[in-house]
């Protein structure tokens, strides 16, 4: 069986990160008492999710599930749960996932929670650990399997979280998830949902191929009627092959004829030809002579010759007029030039003069200013006209003297109060100095009487340490002869032990023993073995029939025997309770021989109610072999029986063991472990008191070490203080000086400065206006002469005379090429009559010449009889091209019926065959799937039968445990028992159910046998115990290898008549469990725990304490 060791958790929620808390589980209960907030639910929470995986709900995807970093005051926590258990296959597993939370780097509010690593350390019985690195998925589904159990047990039972408690009363989709995952039909469903796709599909299939199989039929039918038309082609063929030669016959003659009448047609055609082309020409030019003709103004009557010679006297003379006229153009062009530029220079003249008259203007105003500024500077300087310039100078070189010496001054003062400064920082410098050294001098003298007054304490520190090793001592030697007694009791009780072991397995009676009572015992079970005996062999013929596999039949009698029968443990239980029951008084005998046929009868009837109960089930393939199971079980209680009526010997040992004297050894070995415990503690203070004092006396000699060279510090102190009160004294009288003399200078300096600045401002802005005029007049006086210079090059008349003559001749030369361009308008003119004249000669020329050539072709033409050729020809051609249309339709109708006839040869010899075999390949294939469809259907009602056998069985069992536990736990009146109802129980029968018809509500029945809905029904105490009540059933009924069941807060609305019948329950499922049953309790109320510590014997409880920022475990004793 599973049993949990610890727990270890660091980081989770309000547990520190820097500190691993560890919770050692014990059997069979647990005790974790806490107040609220300090972090039990925590507990559940971090065995769900080492376990299976699981986080808690509405945590932030795990981010609030981590202990808060801002307590912690980082960017980042590490936490990690650690779950120590022992498998059912006697392996220690140790499985551990570790969790982290961050602050991401661009949005420090924003958390990142990660699931780091996930480990299993496996310990084998002969002591071989092996370390599996998992991933989270593969750790989710391999902790259950070693734990030998499924995932949603543990989710949904044995560590349900305390929010989800009341699960068995919410929505009834939520239960309906629940017990599908509990009763882990899931991977059936899904098969059933397999198969009934798998026979739709085949019953498409079957569809398919019977729509091809009477395609395949009509196909060999269509290919019979086309062998029956093909003998029609046939025939018809022939008949168009003879046709179409006669008309080819036919069509020769004819082809011999046209080409005859053909090369007639083609020579008179030439001449045609060239007739109309002449025809063409002679019309086209009498038509243009005409249009000329009209248009004319003049038509010379000379010859083409002559007109022709007269057009070339003229066209030279045209290109001598065009090059006269040209030179004119560009002398006109030179003479304006000319003009211009006379014309631009009288312009400019103009100009001078008036630029001449406004600077001697701009001159007398600069002499004027000049003037009033020299009379000005003299006056303020005191200095006379002659040597102006250098005198100015040197007054204003003189106050920029002034200026440097004044920044002179400022460099001094700048000096001065940096010295100031510095005398300021070391006065404040020199005064904390002081103050230190009179603080270090206080702190001295606090630590010189301080370690003067140890001193005085270290002779009776001396004193206690010799007392404290003399005590010591003794208890030494007491804890010695103590261990010694007790390793002597502890030997005599091995040997006692031993006789005990030995006489284990020898069920002994003495003289009074009534064999009575054991005969008709073994007579009562060979009467049940009789009863069962054709039964047995009529199954165990159809075993063989059926051929099982004997390995698969010995597990499966395994595994019914472990849940319907006695296990090897209580077997083992029985049979030391009936070796302590023969060390007590006699008679007992008859007592034991009763409860064990009292058990074989329980397990019949047991049997009996199972038969009645799946008497009407689809299938039960299994009620035989509790039978067997049971008859098996039965003989070996007679063999046992007669073995106890055959045993004559007695051990013996057996007169050698006293219990009085075992239980007086018992209780000695005790006291003395108590008196050994107390002189250790004892001793352990002993030598925590001794360690004291010397860690005491050893820092008071540390001390009076230090006095000497304190003495020797305070010394040097006194003298460095004096040093410095001189110091500070000078330091401030020179600094007093210093400021004095500063504030002299500053306002001296202030004053000589703003009267300088006033003065030099103002003369050295009128020094250098005068000397701008000055530049000015200079600069107009030179410009003015050049003007000068540039107006006595340029007289004026000459240029008047010279633009008068250019306009002279400019308009003589513009009539001349006016003449000029006249006569060339007529030469033009005239040259333009002539070239029509010469065109419309020429045309007259050709005309005539065509008229001739017509006549000619047209005498020509006539004998040839050009029009009754074309006429025969046309008509022949005509004919021909009918002869070819016919000839053609029959090769269409030919090829047409050639290729149908080529069809049918084929379909006589491929296709027909083609068609034979798809047939028969479809009609296999047809008969497949039907015969697939109908296994299919078989296969899905089996496994639709079975899977809700198995869930009637299964329910059954609940309600069974259900209503069993409600009637010992429930302290109230109103309701009798509880138990869960499903849609299919009364509104479906087995053959009618579905894979998605299983609706789960839970029903109450009243004492007066009336059923109600348990949600809206209850009160909140009834709801609470109804959910731990399911979880008590659904341990009981679905886990096999692991016993545990942790409680939240089960005492969470019940009322104090409720609380004692759960004291009681859980009392009572503790001490008559096996001991590797597990009960975890949490809660918060110390009554309920110390009541269940007193009804189970437990001698301790874990209390859960928080602080202020984490929580911490401490064990607590009774």
């Amino acid at each position: 069986m599973t049993t949990l060791n610890s727990l270890e958790i660091k980081g989770i929620r309000s547990f520190t990160p820097d500190r691993t808390e560890c919770l050692k589980f014990e059997k069979p209960l647990t005790l974790i008492v806490g107040k609220n907030g300090s972090g039990k639910t925590t507990l559940v929470e971090c065995l769900k999710a080492v376990s299976c995986g699981i986080l808690p709900p509405s945590q932030g995807k795990g981010r609030n599930f981590i202990f808060n970093s801002k307590l912690k005051k980082c960017s980042e926590v590490k936490s990690s749960i650690k779950m120590t258990f022992s498998s059912h296959n006697n392996e220690t597993i140790a499985a551990s996932r570790s969790y982290s939370i961050s602050n991401d780097k661009y949005d420090p509010k924003k958390l990142t929670f990660k699931a780091t690593d996930s480990t299993l350390d496996i310990t084998s019985p002969d002591g071989n650990l092996r370390t599996l690195s998992l991933k989270s998925t593969q750790m989710d589904t391999t902790v259950p399997s070693y734990m030998g159990m499924s995932r949603a047990l543990l989710d949904n039972v044995i560590f349900c979280h305390q929010d989800e408690n009341n699960w068995p009363l919410e929505d009834v989709s939520k239960i309906k998830a629940r017990f599908d995952d509990l009763l882990e039909t899931a991977g059936f469903t899904k098969a059933l949902q397999s198969l009934s796709k798998a026979r739709k599909e085949q019953e498409t299939y079957i569809l398919s191929l019977n729509s091809k199989l009477e395609v395949h039929k009509q196909e060999i039918i269509r290919i019979d009627t086309l062998r029956k038309k093909w003998n029609v082609i046939k025939d018809e063929i022939d008949k168009v092959k003879r046709e179409q030669d006669s008309l080819h016959n036919k069509s020769l003659v004819l082809t011999e004829e046209i080409a005859l009448v053909k090369r007639d047609y083609e020579r008179a055609s030439l001449v045609y030809e060239e007739y109309t082309a002449c025809e063409r020409t002679y019309l086209r030019l009498k038509e243009e002579c005409n249009v000329m003709y009209e248009h004319l103004s003049e038509i010379y009557d000379e010859s083409l010759e002559e007109i022709l010679k007269f057009h070339s006297d003229l066209s030279q003379e045209l290109r001598a007029s065009e090059s006269k006229n040209d030179e004119l153009s560009r002398t006109i062009h030179e003479l304006c030039k000319q003009l211009y530029d006379y014309n631009k220079k009288l312009t400019d003249i103009g100009s001078l003069e008036n630029r001449v008259t406004r600077l001697r203007e701009d001159y007398d105003l600069n002499e004027k200013r000049i003037e009033q500024l020299r009379t000005e500077l003299c006056s303020a300087f005191s200095i006379s006209e002659v040597n102006f310039g250098e005198s100015i100078e040197s007054e204003l070189e003189l106050l920029s003297t002034i200026s440097s010496m004044e920044e002179q001054l400022n460099k001094e003062g700048q000096n001065l109060e940096d010295e100031f400064n510095s005398l300021q920082s070391s006065l404040l410098n020199t005064k904390a100095a002081f103050h230190s050294i009179s603080s270090t001098l206080k702190s001295v003298e606090s630590k010189i009487r301080e370690i003067e007054a140890l001193t005085s304490k270290l002779d009776e520190l001396n004193d206690s340490k010799d007392d404290l090793n003399k005590k010591l001592d003794e208890a030494t030697n007491e804890v010695a002869e103590l261990e010694k007694r007790l390793k002597d009791l502890q030997n005599e009780k091995e040997k006692m032990l031993n006789k005990g072991y030995r006489m284990k397995n020898m069920i002994q009676i003495k003289g009074d023993i009534n064999k009575e009572d054991i005969k008709s015992g073994i007579n009562f079970l060979n009467y049940i073995l009789d009863n069962d005996a054709q039964s047995t062999e009529s199954y165990l013929d159809l075993i063989r029939d059926y051929k099982i596999d004997e390995h698969k039949l010995v597990q499966t009698v395994k595994r019914i025997f472990e849940e319907l029968l006695i296990t090897e443990e209580q077997i083992i239980q029985d049979t030391q309770n009936t070796i302590k029951q023969l060390f007590g008084p006699k008679g007992k005998t008859k007592l034991v021989i009763t409860l064990i046929i009292g058990k074989g009868s329980s397990s019949i009837r047991k049997e009996s109610e199972l038969e009645s109960d799946s008497s009407n089930l689809y299938f039960e393939p299994y009620n035989e072999l509790v039978k067997i199971l049971t008859n098996d079980r039965i003989k070996e209680y007679i063999s046992y029986f007669n073995g106890l009526l055959n045993e004559e010997q007695v051990d013996s040992d057996r007169g050698d063991f006293d219990p009085e004297k075992y239980n007086e050894l018992l209780k000695s070995i005790s006291e003395l472990n108590q008196e050994l415990s107390n002189k250790r503690s004892i001793i352990d203070k002993y030598n925590k008191e001794l360690e004291v004092l010397s860690s005491k006396i050893a820092e008071i000699n540390e001390r009076g070490h230090k006095l000497v060279s304190l003495n020797e510090q305070k010394q040097q102190i006194l003298e460095n203080k004096d040093l410095l009160n001189i110091e500070i004294d000078e330091k401030e009288s020179s600094s007093l000086n210093v400021k004095t003399s500063m504030k002299r200078i500053s306002e001296e300096l202030n004053r000589v400065k703003n009267e300088r600045n006033v003065k030099y401002h103002k003369y050295n802005s009128l020094y250098k206006e005068y000397l701008s005029k000055n530049e000015r007049n200079a600069s107009i006086t030179s410009e003015l002469s050049q003007l000068m210079s540039n107006k006595e090059g340029n007289d004026l008349t000459d240029l008047n005379s010279n633009i008068e003559q250019l306009n002279v001749d400019i308009t003589f030369n513009k009539d001349e090429q006016t003449k000029l361009l006249a006569k060339m308008k007529q030469i033009k003119l005239s040259l333009q009559l002539l070239n029509d004249n010469i065109t419309y000669k020429h045309k007259r020329q050709l005309m005539e010449q065509s008229k001739l050539r017509l006549e000619d072709l047209k005498t020509d033409l006539d004998s040839k009889n050009y029009g009754e050729i074309k006429t025969n020809l046309e008509e022949l051609n005509t004919e021909l091209s009918t002869i070819s249309h016919e000839i053609a339709t029959m090769n269409g109708r030919l090829a047409a019926l050639e290729k149908s006839c080529g069809q049918n040869e084929s379909i006589e010899t491929k296709l027909f065959a083609r068609a034979q075999s798809e047939y028969i390949d479809s009609y296999i294939k047809y008969k497949c799937h039907v015969e697939a469809r109908e296994d299919l259907e078989k296969y899905y009602k089996f496994l639709e039968s079975a899977l809700h056998s198995y869930h009637l069985e299964k329910i059954t069992h609940i309600n069974s445990s259900l209503k069993r536990i409600w009637r010992e736990v429930y302290a109230g009146t109103h309701i009798d028992y509880i138990q869960i109802q499903s849609k299919t129980d009364k509104d479906a029968s087995p053959m009618e159910v579905t894979s998605h018809s299983y609706q789960y509500r839970f029903v109450m029945v009243t004492t007066n046998g009336v059923e109600m809905d348990m949600k809206g029904h209850c009160s909140a105490g009834e709801r609470i115990l109804t959910s731990l009540v399911v979880r008590m059933a659904l341990i009981e009924c679905f886990s096999d290898n692991c016993s545990i069941l942790a409680l939240d807060e089960p005492t969470t609305n019940l009322d104090k008549e409720s609380v004692q019948s759960l004291e009681n329950s859980l009392c009572k499922l503790v001490n008559e469990s096996n001991s590797n049953f597990q009960l975890i309790i949490i809660t918060h109320d110390e009554t309920f725990a110390t009541k269940m510590a007193t009804l189970c014997s437990c001698d301790k409880y874990f209390k859960l304490e928080k602080n202020a920022t984490y929580t911490h475990i401490r064990t607590v004793q009774f």
